[in-house]
């Protein structure tokens, strides 16, 4: 698995190793194509669509970032290096909205 360190923002950073998991106050349903997510904390619903409605599904099976991108390569036809960056934009406005953990190690 070759996904190198990244530093995202906040001093937060990402590798393939980071286990990604969904804080207990995260709601989330399936809804057509789309996944809502709800976190009660703040009561606010957010939405993810196609691939982000995967990329969630992955991260429910607790899931490491590395096997999130290894997974949704053999799925969708992309460059590694594209589907990391978007990928890891996704997961850093998740987790700065307090919907997604990135446990580091």
């Amino acid at each position: 698995m070759l996904v190198h360190n990244q530093h995202v923002a906040d001093g937060m950073s990402i590798s393939g190793d980071s286990t990604l998991r969904i804080p207990d106050h995260v709601l989330s349903r399936r809804v057509g194509g789309e996944t809502v997510l709800l976190s009660l904390d703040d009561e606010h619903y957010y939405g993810l669509e196609g691939v982000g409605t995967r990329f969630w599904e992955i991260v429910e099976e607790g899931m490491t970032f590395g096997a999130v991108v290894d997974a949704l390569l053999a799925e969708y036809e992309v460059e590694r290096d594209v589907l990391t960056k978007d990928l890891t934009a996704v997961l850093l406005d998740l987790h700065t909205n307090g919907l997604l953990v990135v446990d580091a190690t």
